[in-house]
């Protein structure tokens, strides 16, 4: 793999793992059309790693508070709640998943549906303004334990390629009537399980590999660091004044592109 298409690949990753229009998508995508190569291994667990430690990161002092007041706060035990479906999914069943839906086609399907699904949540979109008075002294969350099971079932259907993480969470949380920065900010820390899982699962067979380039891996790592943490902070800055409107418009035209690369 040359150096441009190892940051070429932490540039996608970094950018849409946060915005709601498929990491996993865009990626295969990517290796299927732009460069016709495989990414390999260490490059997808490195990516993975990379995009949960920059949720780790800009979100420092929410974890700092979620692991000192675990007692006090029910929000560390929700974010595990929600994570587990789809963990447990991509555990028994990700070689299955992985094999029956990785193709350029599913991701088209899925971007469309997925559009559709963002569009229908803006048009019936009812927010309801959580106050301070509403919540614990502690919590980090603004949310019931019925929002987070569902926006974590939510999650299982992300191990489609095409679907996106970011956007299926996100949706399920407006349709849970939490305000955008709310659903937001959940879904993306909901985000650190399920990608630092999916990295160090693939780590110990990436590490006994003799033929690794380091230095590629070191390229795609830290431009997906860099890429994500800027994503993160300007997404949360402008996520009051956005809709899913101009992304389910853009998810609708990427994948009207791939079928018509498909059958031509």
């Amino acid at each position: 793999m040359e150096w441009w298409y190892a940051m070429l690949l932490g540039i996608v990753q970094g950018v849409s793992e946060f915005l709601p229009i498929s990491s996993s998508g865009h990626l295969l995508l990517l290796a299927k059309f732009v460069a016709p190569m495989d990414q390999g291994l260490a490059v997808d667990a490195f990516l993975h790693l990379a995009s949960a430690t920059a949720i780790i990161i800009y979100f420092y002092d929410d974890w700092i508070s979620l692991v000192r007041n675990w007692k006090n706060d029910s929000s560390l035990k929700k974010l595990i709640a929600a994570a587990l479906p789809a963990a447990l999914v991509g555990v028994l069943f990700g070689d299955a998943i992985e094999s029956f839906f990785r193709s350029a086609w599913v991701v088209a399907v899925m971007l469309v549906v997925v559009a559709g699904l963002m569009w229908w949540v803006e048009a019936n979109y009812t927010q309801v303004k959580h106050t301070e008075t509403k919540k614990k002294k502690h919590d980090i969350f603004i949310l019931g334990w019925r929002d987070a099971v569902i926006i974590g079932l939510s999650q299982v259907f992300a191990l489609i390629p095409g679907t996106s993480r970011s956007g299926i969470t996100m949706s399920t949380g407006m349709i849970r009537r939490l305000t955008r920065e709310q659903a937001a900010r959940f879904s993306f820390m909901l985000g650190v399980p399920i990608s630092m899982g999916a990295g160090l699962l693939q780590l110990p067979e990436v590490l006994a590999d003799p033929t690794i380039n380091w230095n590629i891996l070191g390229i795609a790592t830290l431009t997906t660091l860099a890429v994500a943490l800027a994503t993160i902070h300007y997404f949360l800055k402008l996520i009051s004044k956005l809709t899913f409107k101009p992304f389910a418009i853009y998810r609708v035209v990427l994948a009207v592109i791939v079928v018509l690369t498909l059958i031509i």
